[in-house]
């Protein structure tokens, strides 16, 4: 590579560093400066090298090079460990698969948490053999609106690519994976999304932040006949919430006797305290 190309890469990568301190999201800065290929190109490896790391040195990560075994008690307070209780609370193998099939992550991460987890937990507490966590996997539904790192693969409960960092070529083509917010996400995504909305029996938005961009993305101006809603809310002001339920009553309505917007429950807490306030709702 010449020095003028070398340099070129620098001066955007500097430029990302230095205000990355001042931006929403690298996402945001990425959006903003769109019309810079060279910035976006370097910003989506830096992502992708970022969220590799960030793979490996959450509780999820298991180091089969030390013989380190998933570690569940880590995880007791995560919304993974909630809602998988949920799942498999008075459910065999069978009707665990049978819940897990009838649910659909949007997940505007790039990361594999959810596979990671779930194969590991459904493994331990059922007893899987490899192949079976196969099928665990295949009925996990996940829509990735912004793409992922790349795909999760399973070879073992010591060993699965999470949290597998890799560099040089690899590191570039696992980076073209991603979008951007103004890249949106492909029409066939698009679709899978409006059929999942249109078809809900309930939505629960966890860890969402709400930004115009990725309501635009999810909803286009769009009506579902959802009939309840739970969010989380952490952080937010009340007037702040009141605008959001006045928001997701014009998205989410349901015919009665007249069309009404759907039970919404907007809460100030984290996504693990939600999923455990409204169990009872979650468990049917």
């Amino acid at each position: 590579m010449s020095g003028g190309k070398i340099n070129s890469y620098l001066d955007v990568a500097w430029k990302i560093r230095d205000n990355m301190p001042l931006a929403p999201s690298i996402d945001n800065f990425l959006d903003t400066h769109s019309h810079n290929k060279r910035l976006v190109e370097f910003g989506k490896l830096a992502i992708t090298n970022s969220i590799m790391k960030a793979e490996q040195k959450s509780l999820l990560f298991v180091d089969w090079r030390n013989s380190v075994k998933f570690d569940f008690n880590s995880l007791t307070n995560t919304w993974l460990s909630k809602f998988f209780t949920i799942l498999i609370t008075h459910r065999n193998f069978e009707s665990f698969i049978e819940a897990l099939s009838n649910i659909t992550f949007i997940s505007f991460n790039y990361d594999r948490c959810i596979h990671q987890f779930f194969s590991h937990a459904a493994q331990s507490y059922f007893g899987l053999q490899n192949e079976d966590v196969l099928v665990v996997l295949k009925n996990l539904n996940i829509i990735y609106p912004y793409g992922t790192i790349g795909k999760f693969i399973w070879s073992n409960p010591s060993h699965t690519n999470y949290g597998e960092v890799r560099f040089d070529n690899d590191l570039i083509q696992k980076s073209k994976h991603l979008r951007t917010f103004t890249e949106g996400t492909d029409s066939e995504t698009h679709d899978l999304i409006d059929a999942c909305l249109n078809s809900a029996d309930a939505v629960l938005f966890m860890g969402f932040g709400f930004l115009d961009l990725n309501m635009k993305l999810l909803f286009e101006n769009k009506v579902y006949p959802v009939p309840t809603i739970f969010a989380t809310a952490k952080g937010l002001s009340k007037n702040s919430i009141m605008e959001l339920n006045s928001e997701l009553g014009g998205i989410f309505r349901v015919k009665k006797k007249l069309v009404t917007a759907a039970d919404i429950f907007i809460e100030d807490k984290t996504c693990a305290d939600l999923i455990f306030e409204h169990q009872r709702f979650l468990s049917k």
